[in-house]
């Protein structure tokens, strides 16, 4: 198709020379966020492997221009094609070089279509409004089901705006500096930040806050989970050695008592995971580390603060606005293609 040439990896493992080509069309992707990168996914992958690989790959010569990084998952019940990293990624997408991005798409699609009959659906989730999914045509033979799937309520950061003020509530910015006078009072706080160096030590004190603050409302936590655990060990030193890792903690009488586990890339920060010490609660510890995040994501030119999924009522105590993320499915069968081919012809 244009010079185009589709393949497919299977099997269980992701090739090192996938994985550099999945570098350079993702930095090229305009759209793309940090939950597309081979440094979420390739870590998501060895981390859970729940099927066999199903990575459509659609090159130029030798230069990759297309990725769908999708799994088949194979039951008693179904077998779907879902993609890698779903369920504790935010945004999840397919990857087009936008230097040929119609044809790139239509070479996804059909490769899609020439297997979806196989399968019981084609799923695509997470999808935010810009999403390169979204706007691809769907097969002739296939029912295309759209939905909302959920909410990820974000923060504009205006293009001008040079400090906080100019665009935090109000009582946010008061409550961050009761915060602050009331720990200098006792003692220094310093707000510390993650790095190579000790990125393990930090992250080791969010999953301690979580697993104290979960036993405290006697339910689970998202970092119950060995293989999660494993997941976050693996992803956390790949996305510091690319730049988008954001990780800050807050130290107070010589122990953590807040982490805030973020990313950044280009004009968007994001905030992942937040712990703190309920024993510091009258301290706003998250509130202080979130006004540092998000400072820090105005000082480095980004247009929004997402906070991510979920409708959790503090977010919009940060003047946090809803936007919707989708859910696409594809079903596919040869009688679906006659009946639309029928359709369009009466």
């Amino acid at each position: 198709m244009n010079g185009l040439v589709v393949s497919t990896v299977s099997g269980r493992i992701v090739p090192d020379s996938l994985i550099e080509d999945w570098w350079t069309l993702w930095h090229r992707s305009p759209e793309a966020t940090p939950f597309q990168s081979p440094a979420w996914l390739v870590p998501w992958w060895k981390s859970f492997s729940p099927g066999e690989l199903a990575i459509i790959c659609v090159r130029r010569g030798t230069e990759l221009v297309g990725l769908a990084p999708f799994y088949i998952e194979d039951t008693a019940r179904s077998k779907r094609a879902l993609p890698i990293g779903i369920a504790i990624s935010d945004y999840l997408d397919v990857l087009l070089d936008p230097s040929c991005w119609e044809i790139a798409g239509a070479a996804l699609i059909e490769a899609i279509a020439e297997r979806a009959e196989e399968l019981t659906s084609w799923e695509f989730t997470e999808l935010a409004p810009w999403s390169a999914a979204l706007r691809l045509d769907a097969p002739l033979h296939c029912t295309d089901d759209r939905d909302v799937c959920n909410v990820c309520p974000t923060l504009p950061i205006p293009w001008r705006a040079t400090s906080l003020k100019q665009f935090l509530p109000t009582h946010r910015l008061q409550t961050v500096r009761t915060a602050w006078n009331r720990m200098r009072r006792a003692d220094a706080p310093e707000v510390v930040l993650g790095d190579a160096a000790n990125a393990d030590e930090l992250f080791a004190a969010l999953v301690s806050l979580h697993a104290a603050r979960w036993q405290h409302l006697e339910t689970g936590g998202v970092l119950t989970d060995s293989r999660v655990l494993r997941f976050h060990h693996v992803a956390i030193p790949a996305l510091a050695a690319a730049d988008l890792l954001r990780l800050f903690a807050l130290r107070y009488r010589d122990q953590y008592i807040a982490v805030h586990y973020g990313f950044h890339h280009r004009s968007r920060s994001y905030a992942y995971l937040v712990g703190f010490d309920t024993a510091h609660e009258t301290l706003s510890p998250g509130s202080v580390l979130f006004a540092h995040a998000i400072e820090t994501a105005l000082n480095e030119g980004a247009t929004e603060f997402d906070f991510l999924r979920g409708g959790e009522s503090y977010k919009y105590l940060w003047g946090a606005r809803d936007r919707s993320n989708q859910r696409r499915v594809l079903r596919c069968s040869r009688i679906q293609f006659e009946r639309r081919i029928a359709n369009e012809r009466h």
